[in-house]
């Protein structure tokens, strides 16, 4: 079963960024696309991150072989991108939110996007030690 949830999260969520990559004159805003590619990111970075260890670690026979460091390394790593997909799903609620309450000629920058999404990124990053060593 952990098998099948770390090659549908690489897989699908692999084929989410090419297709968006390769097809960028799909007919939908540029900042729906921005979203979803960054969406697609975290989510495969938690497969590969968070779960590709937890498979290792069942193959095992339920013992950790990794070793310390990337214990260390895996403990740390899969914080950000469990906030940042939240932050890019709140994100994703607004935008549409605005798209359906506001008419089109209240346009909304992509910059702001892209602001958000460092954010997204960045903030995850500065409180990693506290979210992965609790007191």
């Amino acid at each position: 079963l952990t098998l099948i949830i770390v090659l549908m999260g690489v897989l699908g969520n692999s084929f989410v960024l090419i297709a968006s990559l390769k097809y960028r004159a799909i007919n939908m805003d540029r900042i729906s696309i921005f979203l979803i590619e960054n969406l697609a990111a975290a989510d495969l970075l938690i497969a590969v991150v968070e779960y590709i260890p937890v498979l290792i670690t069942v193959i095992a026979d339920g013992r950790w072989v990794l070793g310390d460091v990337i214990c260390a390394i895996e403990c740390y790593a899969k914080f950000p991108p469990f906030v940042a997909e939240c932050f890019i799903i709140m994100t994703m609620a607004c935008y549409r939110t605005h798209v359906i309450y506001n008419p089109p000629l209240v346009p909304v920058s992509i910059k702001w996007f892209y602001f958000y999404a460092a954010l997204a990124w960045f903030v995850p990053t500065l409180n990693v030690s506290a979210a992965s060593n609790p007191p």
